[in-house]
């Protein structure tokens, strides 16, 4: 039983009675844990869920299991999984052309998946792999698919899945890969959610006033996920389960987050979501499944821009080396370098304790 401080809040009563038929969502990490909890009771509430996930295979077995789970007679949404490694810039960027071809458009989109406690491994491109799939990945992802969401009829809502613990310092800005410094795990994780968070507070101000709101949710201290897996301390945490929030709680504030009435001064196109002085504001932080303002640094406006400006920066470095390496290829030259060279540049990587992901 999880605590009973934490109180009963499930992501299933937040949407209790509430129909989003003909909506679609698009969940990052998606596979299992809070992501997975996230898509089940959006599709019980008649919305189509587009699974996000590292690898394919996967995906569609938790998919299948999900599936199987939904009580027979009643109407669920539709569930799509696709595949989006974002620690691989190629597939972010195939995963937002593909969603761009949908028939549908894309009213939620929930910044989910993470990776915490690796050794020092890296991303397809070359980032340290905390901070690259769990803010540089979606801040890229976000990127390619922002100007099709501001160009659609209705609303959006992004909510980013943040953790209001690790936001007590400041964030480490001439560094965030850790190349000149020792590494360190737990910093890294820290930092990688701190610039989440930061991401989400600059996209409520560089959204102001479109169809776009943007939300940074703290699920709270949640066991039965898979976010430590790779870390000492799973063990432990999966042993300690039982005094922390369920999955089905963990999911609350971040489903809060998508549905709630919005304040009367955030830009909404629908009027049965705008909930007047009593609804919550685009670039508010929010924690069982209410507005917080005590974090400080949430709230550095430098820090905010600083941290968008780092990733444009990383972004655009990388998407440039991609297209000089591949400028002038022929088809044997790609070919040697997508099935040697790359392949032996990983292999050496391992060699010496270090990791593409």
């Amino acid at each position: 039983m999880p605590l009973i401080g934490y109180g009963g809040k499930t992501g299933s009563e937040m949407l209790k009675g509430k129909d989003l038929s003909g909506q679609t969502a698009v969940v990052t990490g998606a596979k299992s844990g809070i992501g997975l909890e996230i898509t089940r009771v959006l599709a019980l509430a008649g919305c189509r869920v587009v699974m996000a996930v590292r690898k394919q295979a996967s995906g569609e077995f938790a998919a299948k299991n999900l599936r199987e789970s939904f009580p027979h007679g009643i109407q669920v949404g539709e569930v799509v999984v696709r595949q989006c490694n974002l620690a691989s810039f190629g597939e972010i960027r195939a995963f937002a052309a593909w969603l761009k071809d949908q028939p549908y458009e894309v009213d939620y989109m929930v910044l989910n998946a993470a990776i915490k406690g690796t050794p020092k491994w890296y991303t397809r491109e070359g980032h340290e792999l905390q901070m690259g799939v769990n803010f540089i990945g979606h801040f890229h992802l976000v990127q390619r698919m922002l100007p099709q969401l501001q160009a659609q009829q209705d609303d959006v809502r992004i909510v980013a899945v943040v953790c209001k613990d690790q936001m007590d310092t400041t964030l480490r800005m001439t560094d965030i890969n850790f190349s000149k410094v020792n590494y360190d795990g737990a910093k890294a994780y820290k930092g990688s959610k701190i610039a989440l968070a930061l991401f989400a507070k600059e996209l409520a101000v560089r959204t102001e006033g479109t169809n776009i709101s943007v939300f940074a949710a703290d699920p709270g201290p949640t066991g039965g996920t898979m976010i430590d897996k790779y870390s000492p301390m799973f063990f432990g945490r999966a042993f300690s389960a039982s005094f922390l929030k369920s999955v089905a709680q963990g999911a609350a504030t971040p489903i809060f987050a998508l549905v709630a009435p919005l304040a009367s001064e955030t830009g909404s196109k629908r009027r049965s979501l705008r909930g007047g002085s009593g609804g919550i504001k685009s670039g508010s932080l929010l924690v069982d499944c209410k507005v917080n303002t005590s974090v400080k640094i949430y709230h550095s406006t430098y820090q905010a821009k600083r941290i968008w400006e780092e990733a444009e920066q990383l972004v655009d470095r990388s998407v440039i080396g991609c297209h000089v390496a591949n400028a002038g290829m022929g088809k044997e030259e790609q070919w040697v370098m997508a099935f040697i060279l790359r392949p032996l540049m990983d292999f050496l990587l391992r060699m010496f304790g270090m990791r593409r992901y």
